[in-house]
């Protein structure tokens, strides 16, 4: 008898090579977007593999029976019901180390772009100019930047950045001051506004819960130094984009990376209602990209094969190696009242 496997998004194709020949895949990248078919699909489905586009909430679980196993190509878990998935005995497996590296590596390079004034001049001379006075940029080297999340990525983009010179602070309640990851990399653990305060570049590493929706908002953009920049490619509900782009407007903030959004995708540019996403493509010193921090060929391989391999695991009876657990996406909501 075959097994079923629905994916609904985008993946490495070469990897579904590896899946045991009685399978029977279902590969549909768009199939996200068609809730109904998405729906008449899983009916049958013993696995389903999915990114951060796929709403796995009860309804679709129920729809499931068969399902035995969800696949989550990447780290981010809050398109998936955690919960109800586990009252119906569904395991839910993800690659929580596999694009590491390429969202660190993406973080530097959108830290370089900010503080080179790249786009600005790019646009300049793209459009014929010349004048390379204007575009006198910043070192990263003697900066101070600020990690929000100091787990597996966080503690790659400090080792990096340590490399260029920056000087580092940290704000994460799960780490203690002798933790490896702070003493190697040299970190010194900030409070919270501290860190906003003290940086001259924050970068966010943490997921999306109902502890970290809008973390940083008002009060954490006006703590940070006008010339400051802000990169966030962890979800964009952590952060409060409408405060994000009064600040921008009113020029008291240095410039911004934003690989993720609170609606991706986010509504098209003028779009008018309470339900239209903040317009940031207005503004030069900022750096748009469509999620894109962890998605490069080495991780999409990587990410692949790790989901792929414990769905089979889990598929024949076995316990797999990469089980989402609640307990690893949590990030305590700092104490605002008391100033940080």
């Amino acid at each position: 008898m075959s097994t079923r496997i629905i994916i609904s998004e985008f993946l490495w194709e070469d990897g579904l090579a590896e899946l045991n020949h009685q399978t029977q895949v279902t590969y549909d990248r768009t199939l996200h977007g068609d809730r109904a078919r998405l729906h008449r699909e899983v009916a049958t489905a013993r696995a389903l593999i999915i990114r951060n586009q796929t709403v796995v909430d009860e309804e679709l679980l129920r729809l499931g029976p068969e399902l035995r196993v969800i696949g989550r190509l990447g780290v981010g878990l809050d398109n998936i019901d955690l919960q109800a998935a586990y009252d119906r005995g569904i395991e839910v497996v993800y690659a929580p180390e596999a694009n590491a590296v390429s969202v660190a590596e993406y973080t530097v390079g959108a830290a370089i772009v900010l503080c080179r004034k790249l786009i600005q001049a790019h646009l300049h001379a793209a459009a014929g100019g010349w004048d390379r006075s204007r575009f006198r940029g910043l070192e990263l080297s003697g900066k101070t930047a600020g990690i929000v999340g100091l787990g597996r990525i966080g503690e790659l983009v400090a080792r990096r950045f340590r490399a260029f010179g920056l000087k580092l602070l940290a704000f994460d309640p799960r780490i203690a001051e002798g933790d490896l990851s702070v003493v190697e990399n040299g970190i010194r653990l900030a409070s919270w506004k501290d860190l906003f305060a003290q940086s001259d570049l924050v970068t966010l590493h943490v997921p999306l819960t109902p502890e970290t929706a809008n973390l940083v908002g008002r009060a954490e953009l006006a703590w940070m130094k006008p010339a400051a920049f802000l990169i966030n490619t962890s979800r964009g509900g952590v952060l409060d984009e409408k405060a994000l782009h009064e600040a921008l407007a009113e020029k008291r903030i240095g410039g911004v990376a934003l690989d993720v959004r609170r609606h991706e995708p986010p509504s098209s540019p003028g779009a008018a209602g309470p339900a239209a996403d903040p317009d940031f493509g207005r503004f030069d010193n900022v750096l748009l990209t469509p999620h894109i921090a962890g998605i490069t060929q080495e991780a999409d391989v990587k990410v692949t094969r790790t989901v792929l391999r414990d769905i089979q695991r889990v598929l024949r009876g076995d316990a797999p190696r990469f089980p989402a657990s609640g307990e690893l996406l949590t990030f305590p909501r700092p104490a605002k009242t008391n100033g940080g």
